[in-house]
């Protein structure tokens, strides 16, 4: 209602221009203007030469777009899609990242330079600044774990014809080839879906009874069970593992009776290996996801606290940190990738 009333308002105005024209009473619209309807230099219809419409204002013509934008062929500027990008072409591909920002090439997007923040765990936020690192992202913001920002949530996506996942909380989205999303929901509840969100196949990796029960509390899962990392979905629940590639609908690892029931700890983004922990002892494990491997690794009989990682001369180390009575302290171990 209110757009269609704003057009009428205009198509009003410039009646009234072209009527008040046709007596000899032109007046001028403005300089940055080429059509318009009023005087003022927010009311372009169309903009002159080498002049763009804002993205801000769609009335306004402006010289040169913001940081951020492009300008496009038929005098629109438009906003870079890819978050943290400063320069993109008309295809949307990302030239220029945020000076704290680096570009991956191979994905189209920018992420967080390492060293930037305290702590590696840390998500950075808009304007991108050093003081604009953060633990934990703002409500009205998505921590995007591979790209280390924390993305502003532009819209709620209602999800069609999917009665399994509506009683589920959905947990996670990814893009996958720009033509599918994966969804990932509580209780290892899994969907591939389309491009109109509408949804293709549906995967429920641990159907068990109790799950609520012993993994959740009041709706949330206490410890991260599943997993989505790319095309793949893994999940672990009931002392087993299981990750699936939903592109091709094939099951790429399977392993039941683990000696830990393990929850999701860490994801290692660029090295593509996702790391588990328990609550028990100092004992994580690791899956692969290039070589399709599982691994684990003990440390003695203390519960651990995280793991990070450090680059050194092209090479990752990973260290466990762990709790010893009152005080903190770190083991290294290495893993070829």
């Amino acid at each position: 209602m209110k757009i269609r009333l704003f057009f009428t308002i205009i198509f009003t105005l410039a009646s009234k221009i072209r009527a008040e024209c046709s007596r000899g009473n032109c007046l001028p619209c403005s300089s940055s203007c080429q059509n318009c309807f009023s005087t003022s230099q927010d009311s372009c219809i169309s903009c002159p030469q080498n002049y763009y419409k804002s993205n801000l204002n769609s009335s306004t013509c402006v010289q040169n777009c913001e940081v951020g934008e492009i300008q496009a062929d038929n005098q629109q500027c438009i906003k870079c899609q890819i978050v943290g990008c400063i320069k993109c072409d008309s295809k949307q591909n990302c030239l220029q990242c945020s000076p704290n920002l680096y570009f991956d090439k191979v994905n189209n997007e920018c992420s967080l330079k390492p060293k930037i923040c305290q702590s590696e765990q840390d998500f950075i936020q808009e304007p991108f600044t050093k003081q604009q690192c953060v633990n934990t992202c703002p409500s009205s913001y998505y921590p995007n774990q591979k790209t280390q920002i924390c993305e502003k949530i532009s819209q709620c996506i209602q999800i069609n014809d999917s009665p399994p996942l509506l009683n589920e909380k959905v947990l996670q989205l990814n893009s996958l080839h720009q033509d599918y999303y994966l969804i990932r929901a509580n209780s290892c509840y899994f969907a591939l879906v389309d491009q109109n969100f509408q949804i293709i196949y549906i995967e429920i990796f641990q159907n068990m009874p109790d799950f609520q029960i012993k993994y959740m509390n009041t709706g949330e899962e206490v410890q991260q069970k599943s997993f989505i990392f790319e095309e793949y979905g893994g999940c672990l629940a009931n002392n087993s593992i299981k990750v699936m590639n939903f592109i091709t609908k094939q099951i790429v690892f399977e392993k039941t009776d683990l000696d830990q029931d393990y929850f999701v700890q860490y994801i290692d983004y660029q090295n593509k290996i996702v790391f588990f922990n328990q609550k028990s002892i100092c004992q994580i494990a690791w899956y692969d996801l290039i070589q399709y491997k599982f691994t684990t690794f003990g440390c003695g009989q203390t519960p651990i606290i995280g793991i990070f990682q450090i680059y050194i001369l092209n090479k990752t180390n990973y260290y466990i940190q762990i709790s010893v009575y009152s005080y903190q302290q770190s083991v290294e171990f290495n893993y070829l990738v």
